[in-house]
């Protein structure tokens, strides 16, 4: 802490000497190369942090200077997902501060020269064993000139998985790089693991197979041309599913040789809203749903059994309903925001695989994403950050955002944009559920605030200013959340805390009032900072024990929201501080344990306590995490390092307790469950995707696709294999059930989705050398794999090839352009 102040005050005395001028500093950018190499997870080498038992993990970040020198009093900022401990720099008399959150700093107390190279030896906890855990746009900053981001460390945009990859990652090559610590015995799934996975060929599957499954389904001889169909004019919501057919090939429309599909409509003859049934003869088509949204579901469903080749639909009688009520998707626009384009394409997804509920994460620490009217702050500066250690203009640059404004990160959703979010959901029989947490991950509410009472202060309205402030002036209490803010949280124990709350909510009810589509549900976040109220006034005077503030935030809001009749949802452990309070409120959770650290007792905890329960398990629903144990598939991996689309389409959610004897903790290591048990059913399931590491539309995805297929059809369809792992033939018809849906997915889903321009990830080849011979197989069928012996001219496989034919390989969708990442035969990944 003194070695940092001393440099600080060493830096500030040198400010009058600097040289660099905008040109030079602009050059500089251009010029400075930045690379990172992790050097050892394993180790966890004693450093000066109380994390993790003041163990940490070693990198090397190495800057090298070209034409341009570093001027005394420069300063680089950067992102590093864990708090640097400990530095060690050769040869350069240099300073690294953590700011806030991820932000650091390297001030340089002496100018390095040109041609000049400085390694600065890293120690942090936790580890960094994928190359997604770099994070991108270092930038330089010198005096009152404009920032300049490094452009060594910018993203560099990969045309085979259409993926941005930070420039300055380098190799995880070594086990002690891509492993955790050395307890990790999770599989390296490299291309040789991937090989031994996959079957030796796919068979071909000829049966229809529709995604989701249904419940049940009869085929009889005979079938229909189906060039079109026409809808009944009576019923012109079904117009919103048009585009969502045409992605299957099925056209709509008035015209005389087009089919005429009989729907009617009456929820009395189902018991869920979600319900149809689906009749193919020789009088026609004819869909009985409970609801005009089932009626949609019947059409998808009937779009997936035209043969795309013959456009014939055979003779065929379906009865089909929901397992779940609650089939929930998560988006975190907060993080890093995408842009309204890739909510609108999620949507029309989500209604295509009979998904209903889009839980939508407005607000966090890092972005507050949609306009509330009489608090333009909240999207004047907590939708941006930017190089303003003030904050009073944007928030702090944060998960490798870098300094400038009008960063692809930044942004928010306006009232029309919302409402018309709102209405295109409505239409396909999803509700959205906006999400602003508390009252912890708070921070961009929280800053924006402070500048809202800074304004209004200067302004001489002090009243006013007060109004919507979240935090204590003069609370001295100290804290770190988990992301490693100390500023991140509100206040339980002020007015203006629910002030503000209820302002929010009731702009939120009149946004949906004013777009026809009630708000009904609403999810509080409930996540809480440990340490954050210690010293605060207010709460000390409160008379309420700190271990039960958050309790009692809780109640406070959940009573609020009841009053306007809206359910309040949260997550399951700050949900529980206030549970005794909450027997007779209108509440959900969504349980975010994992499977190895007890889900299923919370789980058991919440059904006994009678409140709807919505599986969010990280351990196998949390989509930001990789789809492998690979470090070059990207994400976060704090609860799994493997995700993938077989492990989605197996997870038994009723029977959660049996997948320990299928899978194991995160690193690797067996564990023991026992089953769910309550007095009150499962009421869904929803999967999750964080961005904190996915910054493009391409990156959102490439992670939501494939494996919201899988997700979808353990949402609806509960598979006859499900909670028979001790049967003699269960590991067979668990196979031969995902190989048809595989197949239904590879050959009917993947086509279209490529075709509306979604980057849905391809696995790659896995790859056997042996013998001096290279084979390949498929992990997915309907994928034609490739060879090159150059990395510019690639081949058809179709036999093994002598080693040394070829130097990589990729797999591509047949007859797309679509191929899976590329492998380098010649790397420790491939082998």
């Amino acid at each position: 802490m003194m070695k940092n102040y001393l440099g600080w005050l060493l830096c500030l005395a040198s400010t009058q000497a600097l040289a660099t001028t905008q040109p030079e500093l602009n050059q500089l950018g251009r010029t400075l190369i930045v690379s990172y190499q992790v050097q050892n997870n394993i180790a966890q080498v004693p450093c000066s942090t109380d994390i993790m038992e003041g163990k940490c993990f070693t990198a090397q970040l190495t800057l090298s200077t070209q034409d341009i020198p570093v001027t005394q009093g420069t300063s680089l900022y950067f992102s590093h997902m864990s708090p640097i401990a400990d530095v060690e720099a050769n040869n350069a008399n240099i300073t690294v501060s953590h700011i806030n959150g991820d932000l650091h700093r390297i001030d340089f107390l002496e100018e390095v020269n040109t041609n000049t190279s400085i390694a600065i030896n890293i120690k942090a906890p936790f580890w960094h064993a994928s190359r997604s855990d770099v994070m991108p746009n270092y930038y330089l900053v010198s005096g009152e000139l404009e920032p300049v981001v490094i452009d060594s460390t910018r993203l560099q945009h990969r045309t085979d998985s259409q993926l941005p990859v930070a420039g300055h990652a380098l190799s995880w090559t070594k086990p002690e790089q891509y492993r955790r610590n050395k307890d990790d015995a999770l599989p390296f799934e490299t291309a040789r693991y991937d090989y031994d996975q996959a079957p030796a060929q796919w068979t071909v599957e000829s049966r229809n197979r529709v995604i989701p499954q249904v419940v049940s389904q009869s085929e009889q001889l005979g079938f229909v041309n189906l060039t079109g169909i026409r809808l009944p004019q009576q019923l012109p919501a079904l117009l919103a599913w048009q585009p969502l057919l045409a992605q299957f090939g099925l056209s709509v429309g008035e015209q005389t040789d087009f089919t005429p599909v009989d729907v009617r409509i009456n929820d009395s003859d189902f018991n869920s809203l979600d319900a149809y049934r689906l009749t193919v003869s020789e009088t026609g088509i004819a869909i009985h749903a409970a609801s005009e949204h089932a009626a949609g579901y019947a059409l998808v469903t009937l779009a997936q059994l035209v043969d795309p080749q013959t456009k014939r639909i055979n003779y065929t009688h379906i009865e089909d309903a929901p397992r779940f009520d609650y089939r929930g998707v998560h988006i975190d626009i907060a993080r890093n925001f995408n842009g309204k384009q890739v909510l609108t394409t999620i949507i029309e997804q989500m209604a295509i695989l009979k998904l209903n509920k889009l839980h939508l994460h407005i607000s966090d620490d890092e972005g507050w994403r949609l306009e509330i009217p009489g608090l333009p702050e909240l999207t004047d500066i907590g939708a941006y950050r930017c190089h303003d250690l003030s904050e009073q203009q944007c928030l702090l640059p944060q998960l490798g955002g870098g300094p400038h404004r009008n960063s692809p990160n930044n942004g928010y959703l306006t009232i029309a944009d919302y409402q018309q979010l709102l209405v295109q959901a409505n239409n396909l029989g999803i509700e959205v559920i906006p999400s602003l947490d508390m009252p912890g991950h708070v921070r961009a509410a929280v800053k924006s605030m402070q500048v809202r009472y800074n304004k209004l202060m200067a302004q001489g309205k002090p009243e006013q200013a007060r109004m919507y402030l979240l935090t204590e002036p003069g609370d001295p209490s100290q804290y770190r959340s988990i992301q490693f803010y100390n500023d991140n949280t509100l206040n339980p124990c002020i007015d203006s805390t629910y002030r503000f709350l209820d302002k929010v909510l009731n702009e939120l009810k009149v946004m949906h009032a004013d777009a026809g589509v009630p708000l009904r549900t609403y999810h509080m976040g409930a996540d809480e900072t440990a340490g954050a109220w210690t010293q605060s006034p207010a709460c000390l005077a409160s008379g309420v024990d700190q271990d039960n503030l958050t309790g009692m935030f809780i109640e406070r809001v959940v009573k609020l929201g009841n009053r306007y009749g809206l359910t309040m949802a949260g997550w399951s452990d700050g949900m529980d501080k206030a549970l005794p309070a909450l027997t007779n409120s209108q509440i959900q959770v969504n349980v975010w344990d994992t499977l190895f650290w007890g889900a299923t007792k919370t789980v058991s905890h919440w059904l006994h306590a009678k409140v709807p329960t919505v599986l969010s398990l990280p351990d196998v629903l949390y989509f930001d995490f990789p789809y492998q144990n690979n470090p070059l598939e990207p994400g976060y991996y704090w609860a799994a390092k493997s995700v993938s689309l077989r492990k989605v389409f197996e997870f038994m959610p009723e029977d959660m307790h049996q997948m320990a004897q299928l899978w194991t903790d995160r690193m690797g290591k067996a564990y023991d469950d026992k089953p769910v048990s309550g007095d009150f059913p499962i009421a869904g399931m929803q999967s999750q995707l964080w961005t904190e590491v996915t910054r493009t539309p391409d990156s959102v995805e490439y992670m939501l696709f494939p494996r919201l297929l899988a997700f979808a059809e353990r949402a609806w369809h509960h598979a006859d294999w499900e909670g028979k792992v001790t049967q003699p033939h269960f590991a067979s018809e668990v196979n031969n059930d995902y190989a048809s849906f595989a197949h239904a997915m590879a050959t009917r889903h993947y086509p279209r989705l490529i075709a509306h321009d979604i980057n849905v990830r391809v696995p790659p080849p896995g790859v056997k050398q042996e013998n001096e011979q290279l084979f390949l197989r498929a992990l997915l069928p309907n994928l034609a794999l490739e060879y090159s012996p150059d990395g510019v001219h690639w081949h058809r496989y179709s036999a093994p090839l002598r080693k040394g034919e070829a130097m990589m390989v990729r797999a591509r969708v047949l007859h797309t352009d679509k191929t899976s990442r590329v492998v380098q035969l010649d790397s420790p990944l491939a082998q």
